[in-house]
């Protein structure tokens, strides 16, 4: 395949990644969740990403998506392999649920050592926590967004974080969830 193609496969398959979590989240607010564990945030996630990805143009699907992989002796939740460059990875996803600030910068620190040996093309990190958790306000205080060059609702070339908030049926209320991409 020409460059061209790679690159429009390569923004489908991010594209499908980003619509799968929104889509996670609006499940959330419209079913009842008793207890969540991130496990079942990644399960879902997993089943809503490879149902989309069946619907999509990308013919090579086979093989596609994995959990819990380990890169270099490092674990990461969910893995999209790349449709267009055997054996290479395209994305590397890590799912928190109520994470503290040190976890977030593991998890995107894991995520940029990844980034920059080559190991993954597209670094994601999505994360829900509780409102009365301030995720917002802790990474902010922490410097975690600073730390990484990102930019909230900003595209830059190093990546962008987005904040919203979902209602948790069942459990405590509202929740801000955020994901946080960095880029190669």
């Amino acid at each position: 395949m020409v460059e061209r193609d790679a690159s429009g496969v390569h923004r489908e398959l991010y594209a499908i990644l980003r619509r799968s979590w929104y889509e996670l989240l609006r499940e959330i607010e419209t079913l009842d969740f008793g207890h969540m564990t991130e496990a079942d945030l990644r399960s879902r996630l997993y089943h809503l990403f490879t149902s989309e990805l069946k619907n999509s143009r990308i013919e090579q699907i086979l093989g596609l998506v994995y959990t819990e992989v380990k890169i270099n002796n490092r674990p990461i939740d969910l893995v999209v392999f790349d449709p267009v460059v055997e054996d290479k990875v395209f994305a590397g996803v890590e799912i928190k649920l109520d994470p503290d600030p040190q976890g977030i910068r593991e998890d995107l620190a894991k995520l940029q050592n990844h980034l920059n040996r080559g190991d993954i093309q597209v670094g994601i990190f999505v994360t829900m926590a509780t409102s009365d958790y301030g995720l917002r306000e802790r990474l902010k205080e922490q410097r975690v967004v600073d730390e990484f060059g990102l930019k909230e609702d900003e595209k830059t070339n190093r990546g962008y974080v987005e904040f919203s908030r979902v209602e948790r049926r069942g459990l405590n209320g509202l929740a801000t969830n955020a994901q946080l991409t960095l880029c190669s």
